[in-house]
């Protein structure tokens, strides 16, 4: 293109881009000076109730993260763990809680490095399992209950309580989605659900007993925290039995 041809097309738009006729709207319309511009506010929607929303979010997380994430049930969490539930090969769902109860020094979050409390609490939990016969840890699901972390200085049991209460929802939900037969109940997760005294009575037993999560009786130990300081005790016996019926 020569430099003559160019210049005239420069001069050509720059003139069009100045006709104040140029075109700025369709035959029939009005001219952007004639349009008037009206704020009309959105009209006020009804307001969902926290319980709405919670129960919206519990049973519809959204891009597969974790369902305690995106739960609103306890507004007064700090955090939720981060890996609550973790799956296995045999209907066997554990309930723990790693998660400090008693008024004293948070527990670290550490359900992205073992399952339990520890990796000797694991080791030990998994040793135990292959002594009566399973394959290991991995055998089992295990789900923190409650799902979340909570200030212990600013907690009563009634607060506990109420959030365990909550988070049955969780544990249901595990239930029904992995036709869970049979469960495992460690302290303090056992204390929510069956109380102090029922809670002593069964982990010094270990018998079998029904558990009623939502509209069903679930086969179900309790035991105390396997703690490599005092050994399974009666965890191994309770693994033991189980493992003929799994």
């Amino acid at each position: 293109m020569s430099d003559v041809l160019f210049g005239q097309i420069v001069r050509d738009v720059r003139q069009a881009l100045n006709e104040e006729e140029m075109v700025s709207h369709w035959l029939g319309e009005p001219t952007p000076m004639e349009v008037q511009i009206v704020y009309r506010p959105p009209a006020k929607q009804k307001e969902e109730t926290a319980a709405a929303v919670a129960e919206s979010q519990v049973t519809r997380p959204m891009r597969n993260i974790p369902q305690n994430f995106a739960c609103g049930f306890c507004p007064e969490r700090i955090y939720p763990v981060k890996r609550f539930m973790v799956p296995g090969r045999l209907p066997v769902l554990v309930l723990f809680f790693n998660g400090s109860v008693t008024p004293t020094k948070m527990r670290p979050e550490r359900s992205d490095v073992c399952i339990l409390a520890s990796k000797e609490e694991d080791a030990l939990f998994d040793s135990t399992m292959r002594e009566a016969g399973f394959e290991g840890i991995n055998d089992f699901y295990f789900q923190q209950f409650p799902a979340c972390h909570f200030n212990p200085q600013r907690s009563n049991m009634q607060d506990w309580q109420r959030r365990a209460n909550h988070c049955t929802e969780h544990v249901r939900a595990t239930i029904e989605g992995h036709s869970i037969q049979h469960v495992l109940i460690s302290s303090p997760s056992s204390q929510f659900l069956l109380g102090k005294d029922e809670t002593q009575r069964l982990t010094e037993s270990g018998e079998l007993f029904p558990l009623e999560i939502g509209s069903r009786n679930m086969n179900a130990n309790a035991f105390k925290r396997v703690d490599p300081r005092t050994g399974p005790g009666v965890f191994g016996r309770i693994l033991s039995e189980l493992r003929h019926k799994v």
